[in-house]
């Protein structure tokens, strides 16, 4: 009986070490439909894995509401409000006047690591938030004084602010696996780094930011279902052979009686 117990943890251990499938990039040009147009959801998929992009903005004291995403030949996705200007540079994702994001919803729970943008103009600053909640979030419960939880079991956690007009993508620690996930313009009062331009100046702000999201990179959970944050399976690996660790010990301690 303890040599099944012993071996079972050592495949729940194992098991979980093999949580994690491989790597996927979503192009908001190539693996979306609709793929041209305006819309106020659009559903991508890449490696078989889903995502559905939904648009969202608020003006400052308002509440989150949906708006509509058009994309822009090669150069990735913008938003707009309702009777928001298309005209350059209001056409892209932005916070000049209402602070414009993109809400991701993932059919299986997913860490992100990286984005990409193909235009910008003036700056380019980008918050990325991880739901860590239970349950479905719903954006107009939330606005930009609100957004940011300082809870890690509930809420909108921010994984990381930065400037990404330099390089035009960035890599960042998701921090672990959810299923929605909120890629925006930078709406001040989250932590941060990077220049306030590509030509140096202050630390992050807000009001100036216009880019076009391109795509996002991520890992999906094998074999896992949506919800909110969940462990990243590294964690779980050590858990459970920390565990069958504990049994082998305790075996060896019974030989010796």
């Amino acid at each position: 009986m303890k040599r099944v117990t012993a071996s079972a943890l050592m495949v729940t251990g194992l098991g979980f070490a093999g949580a994690a499938s491989a790597q996927s990039t979503w192009s908001l040009l190539d693996s979306c439909t609709p793929n041209s147009g305006t819309t106020q959801l659009a559903t991508c998929t890449s490696g078989g894995k889903s995502v559905t992009v939904t648009a969202y903005a608020a003006g400052s004291g308002e509440n989150f509401a949906k708006a509509s995403m058009t994309e822009w030949g090669t150069n990735g996705i913008g938003v707009a409000y309702t009777n928001e200007t298309t005209q350059s540079p209001q056409h892209a994702i932005d916070n000049n006047g209402k602070t414009e994001l993109v809400m991701l919803n993932f059919t299986t729970a997913t860490m992100l690591s990286a984005l990409s943008i193909g235009w910008y103009q003036t700056d380019a600053d980008i918050s990325v938030l991880r739901w860590v909640g239970t349950g479905t979030p719903t954006m107009p419960n939330y606005n930009t004084g609100n957004l940011v939880s300082s809870s890690t079991t509930q809420g909108w956690q921010l994984v990381s602010s930065a400037d990404v007009d330099p390089s035009y993508s960035w890599s960042f620690n998701g921090g672990g696996y959810s299923s929605w996930w909120l890629i925006s313009s930078y709406f001040g009062g989250v932590s941060g780094s990077g220049d306030d331009n590509a030509y140096g100046g202050s630390k992050l702000a807000a009001g100036n930011d216009y880019f076009k999201l391109l795509s996002f990179t991520g890992t999906t959970q094998s074999g896992g279902g949506g919800g909110g944050s969940v462990p990243e399976p590294g964690t779980l690996a050590l858990a459970g052979l920390a565990l069958a660790g504990i049994v082998g010990a305790k075996r060896r301690r019974a030989q010796t009686v």
